[in-house]
């Protein structure tokens, strides 16, 4: 049995146990799609607040306003249940490099990785040009196995204009982050100037 075989498996036996141990509560619904690259990403990243950003992202309103207490476990607990309901679907996209949801799931933690790299350089006072940042991208990709599917949508994004400049648009609005800015310090007064040279 393969490794992610065997994490499906365990994180079906989490999702039993706590449906049996936990206390009923207003069951926070997504659509199935959604949901099922939700626990793919949660899976393949380890991560619960990449699968919750993934959610945030694609406007699941009601759980926003139902986070707001132990949002940790209120993650976990959901994303357990949402594998239990789907594991079939999960299980599919996790041995399936070429299945809908593990691509939707790849093309996000991909577009994770480039949005932590723009922060970063922002943070350092580096703005990333949006041809860096697709780069980057297409480079972010040459370290996973891509499917057959995905290959000519990332190789229009080597030359074709309109399909960076769409890819541009939507990695800013899913990240909310300007690429090629950064924030600039409020300038000094001159006496501020003098101080800190002196």
């Amino acid at each position: 049995m393969d490794r992610a075989s065997e994490r499906v498996r365990r994180l079906d036996g989490v999702a039993r146990t706590i449906e049996k141990i936990s206390i009923p509560t207003k069951q926070l619904r997504g659509r199935g799609y959604d949901t099922a690259v939700a626990v793919v990403i949660w899976i393949l990243s380890g991560s619960v607040h990449l699968a919750h950003l993934f959610v945030m992202s694609r406007g699941f309103e009601s759980l926003r306003s139902e986070l707001q207490r132990d949002e940790y476990d209120r993650l976990v607990c959901t994303l357990a249940g949402w594998l239990a309901k789907q594991h079939a679907t999960v299980h599919l996209a996790l041995t399936n490099l070429h299945h809908p949801r593990r691509l939707a799931a790849d093309a996000f933690l991909v577009r994770s990785l480039l949005a932590q790299y723009v922060a970063c350089q922002n943070q350092k006072g580096v703005s990333v040009p949006s041809g860096e940042a697709i780069d980057m991208y297409l480079r972010f990709w040459t370290l996973r196995p891509v499917a057959d599917t995905m290959k000519p949508l990332l190789l229009k994004l080597t030359h074709h204009r309109n399909a960076r400049r769409k890819f541009g648009q939507m990695f800013r609005r899913e990240w909310m982050m300007e690429m090629g800015t950064h924030s600039i310090a409020p300038s000094l007064s001159q006496n501020e100037t003098t101080v800190r040279v002196s």
